[in-house]
């Protein structure tokens, strides 16, 4: 089920993540991701990505050259809400992330990614979220996910933390909220966002209209946060045997 995790302790369940979608934000623990709108920069995005670290500290692109979009940019390359891969205001504020999730007969990707504030705590249940919209010039494609992991990883096809994946996401006008509920298994301490999929585990939209294949999101308002799971006492009709 998506959205949710639960596992079995004694005689109660503990479900992780049964919150309504709309009061994520406005939960009293603290988001242990640094910058998570994008909205901190060292200068202001002079040109799409060649090669530089992101002005978005402390984010990084860690393979490849995911890129940096801001109101204060040159609405031809990386401003907002005009750039270079279409029109779209930020989710909040001034700033967001753009990177490609496929790209046709290349298994090329670009992730953005970051060390959160605090390692996560084993057994602890964390919502991980963040927003993202389909770039205007690209096509959708079925896969999105984040990862988070105990160091940086080394190879980003790895089996991604929050995982959303079956219906393709295509809505290039809305912003679009990615998220779950997951078990820390205590430690983790960066998050890196993208497709972890290849080419041939991942569909491109089939009504793409452009001969240049690919797909190119947004990315936002990212969100790592611990929540108190609901406990729940069920009378399984007897008792427990192991």
């Amino acid at each position: 089920m998506e959205g949710i995790q639960l596992f079995k302790v004694k005689s109660s369940w503990i479900f992780c993540g049964i919150f309504l979608s709309f009061s994520v934000f406005s939960l009293p623990a603290q988001n242990l991701v640094p910058n998570p709108g994008f909205e901190i920069y060292t200068v202001c995005p002079p040109w799409i990505n060649l090669g530089t670290p992101l002005e978005c500290i402390p984010w990084i692109s860690p393979f490849n050259t995911s890129d940096y979009f801001h109101g204060c940019a040159d609405p031809v390359a990386v401003g907002v809400p005009s750039n270079f891969q279409g029109y779209q205001y930020a989710h909040t504020g001034f700033g967001y992330t753009g990177m490609y999730y496929y790209i046709e007969d290349q298994n090329y990707r670009e992730y953005v990614q970051v060390q959160l504030l605090q390692p996560l705590e084993a057994d602890s249940c964390y919502l991980v979220g963040f927003w993202m919209n389909l770039a205007n010039e690209g096509c959708g494609v079925n896969h999105t996910g984040a990862l988070l992991s105990v160091g940086p990883p080394t190879w980003p096809y790895s089996n991604p933390t929050l995982d959303w994946g079956g219906e393709l996401f295509t809505d290039t006008v809305e912003w679009v909220y990615v998220f779950d509920y997951i078990i820390a298994n205590g430690g983790e301490n960066y998050i890196t966002i993208g497709n972890f999929y290849n080419n041939a585990q991942t569909t491109i939209d089939p009504d793409c209209p452009w001969q240049f294949v690919y797909a190119y999101y947004y990315v936002d308002d990212v969100i790592v946060q611990k929540t108190p799971p609901e406990n729940i006492v069920l009378d399984l009709g007897g008792p427990e045997t192991a």
